[in-house]
């Protein structure tokens, strides 16, 4: 890690990691999203666990 040698400051690290996360998280969605095993679900402001949970054993 460049950090721990001494080449990137503390602030330059932090944006490093910040950066690599967002693209891991974005390589995430795209590798879900071919899957056609996942079910998205859309939950609004109103959302409520209990419904999350009917829902669940409404699909099996």
């Amino acid at each position: 890690m460049p950090r721990w040698s001494g080449s990137l400051t503390s602030q330059e690290a932090e944006a490093e990691i910040v950066l690599r996360s967002l693209q891991f998280a974005r390589r995430q969605m795209t590798w879900f999203k071919r899957d056609p095993r996942i079910t998205w679900l859309q939950v609004g402001e109103d959302f409520q666990p209990e419904d999350l949970a009917e829902y669940f054993l409404t699909v099996r």
